[in-house]
């Protein structure tokens, strides 16, 4: 019994007797990603090809944004991580951290020179070659004696512990910045602010009129004049907007007490005065949830939280971890199912690939161009298998790369299928169909792509499946009947 297999994931199969007699023809969309560093294969041709057949990519990009705590002060302790558990002060005393709650309000200086305060530094420039002892010079409003000295206790940063251990934590990242919120904002958005440093007098951005100045860090790192705090460069928003790219900003309104200030794209002229500020700039946080609910998800978002649901300690609401926590658990409910199969960018893996997708709960993976069967793979623990996928028969490659016009992409598909059915009499095969809509898509290409998936469905002993479906067969068909 021969079938062929047609999905959106780039793994298929098919089944007969004691082996699968499938054939798998997968119309292949975006796989799911990772990030590896060693490819499989050390040719660049072969590389070039499969990193440009979009395999793998990135759909959706979400940043969430929260406030003012240093990573020591979040996860001090975080197994494995580089933490400290005490600092020293200008006195050269040693100060052990202590646990203070997120719900503690009180103000730490974090200006610039702040920053330059608290780093004693003996370099050339301000703030480098720091001694790191001079934290308890910043100036403080409120709060415990050592405010300056402590870390969240674990029983209100375990959501984010949580998610740390569930997926990646950068310790020795560091903000680019070297003060407060309004530069780090402009950051996340253009990555820059035009030397400025420190807040604005005012509004945080162009709403604030004439005088609304803000001050400006010279290259000697010295404060030297002042300028609007309204400016025009690009922004990540306007490089989206030139790749036919979606986005939105999810903030307050600018206008709003404190996490108003927090809405970067106020500062940016030709946003705040253009369409985008309207159709982009969204003042309404509980809107992300409503339009990711509805399918509307942009391909790039931005979040920042309202006052009671910042990490800011002059809020202390003590719901940011929740807060966050919320919005990862939307994005995930959105997506549905788990994901059960793997399709890396440019095919390629580490040595831990594997492995780490195994404990993780992935079974299959297309990774491996080898064979036109599945097969088992060894990994450290679990289970894995290895469905085939192809290079060829994909439309980026063969439209884009080799020139094919789509009359010969679509006889490609069915000679590749011809030679597959015929060997799939005796053991099935597994035949992969890797499409992008928009190349494939357009009129003039999908007619020959129609042509080719109906010569497929017309024969016989074709099984039009999933992935997921396949490797279930696989599993209770071939692999169970091997262990009995």
């Amino acid at each position: 019994m021969r079938r062929v297999a047609v999905c959106c994931v780039a793994t298929r199969l098919f089944h007969r007797a004691l082996l699968y007699a499938a054939l798998a023809a997968c119309v292949a969309c975006a796989g799911p990603t990772t990030v590896t560093s060693l490819p499989l294969r050390a040719d660049g041709r072969v590389l070039q090809t499969l990193e440009s057949t979009g395999s793998g990519k990135i759909q959706h990009v979400v940043w969430v944004v929260q406030e003012n705590r240093s990573f020591d002060d979040m996860f001090m302790g975080y197994p494995g991580a580089d933490t400290v558990s005490s600092g020293k002060d200008s006195n050269g005393n040693t100060i052990p951290l202590k646990p203070i709650s997120l719900k503690s309000r009180y103000e730490i200086d974090h200006s610039a020179y702040a920053m330059f305060t608290a780093c004693n530094g003996v370099g050339k420039l301000p703030g480098t070659q720091c001694h790191m002892d001079g934290f308890n010079l910043e100036q403080k409003i409120g709060g415990p004696v050592n405010g300056e000295y402590a870390y969240v206790p674990y029983k209100e940063s375990k959501l984010y512990w949580d998610m740390a251990q569930e997926w990646v934590l950068a310790d020795k990242m560091f903000a680019s910045q070297l003060d407060e919120s309004f530069v780090a904002h402009q950051y996340i958005i253009a990555a820059q602010a035009n030397s400025s440093v420190d807040v604005p007098l005012f509004y945080w951005g162009c709403g604030g009129g004439k005088t609304d100045d803000v001050e400006i860090l010279k290259h000697n790192r010295m404060y030297g004049g002042v300028q609007r705090a309204c400016f025009d460069y690009q922004t990540l928003g306007d490089e989206l907007d030139s790749a036919g790219l979606s986005w939105r900003f999810y903030t307050s309104h600018y206008r709003m007490s404190f996490s108003g200030l927090w809405s970067g794209y106020q500062a940016v002229k030709h946003i705040f005065r253009g369409p985008d500020w309207k159709s982009d700039v969204i003042p309404n946080q509980h809107r992300f949830f409503t339009d990711l609910h509805a399918g509307k998800l942009a391909n790039f978002t931005w979040i920042t939280p309202l006052c009671r649901d910042s990490d800011h300690s002059q809020c202390g609401g003590g719901q940011g971890p929740s807060w966050v926590t919320s919005v990862v658990n939307a994005i995930g409910e959105s997506v549905g199912k788990a994901p059960r199969g793997w399709l890396s960018p440019a095919l390629s893996e580490t040595l831990r690939t594997l492995d780490l997708l195994a404990e993780n709960g992935i079974e299959y993976v297309g990774n491996w161009v080898n064979d036109d069967q599945p097969y088992p793979m060894r990994v450290r623990k679990g289970s894995m298998i290895a469905m085939p996928y192809s290079t060829e028969i994909n439309d980026i490659p063969a439209l884009l790369d080799l020139h094919q016009s789509p009359e010969v992409f679509g006889q490609m598909i069915c000679d590749q299928f011809d030679v597959l059915y015929e060997e799939g009499a005796k053991t099935g095969r597994v035949m992969s169909i890797c499409l992008h809509p928009f190349l494939v898509g357009y009129p003039h290409r999908s007619k020959y792509l129609a042509k080719a998936l109906a010569h497929v469905t017309s024969r016989q002993e074709v099984w039009v499946t999933t992935g997921a479906e396949i490797v279930d067969w696989y599993k209770e068909n071939y692999l169970e009947a091997i262990r009995r």
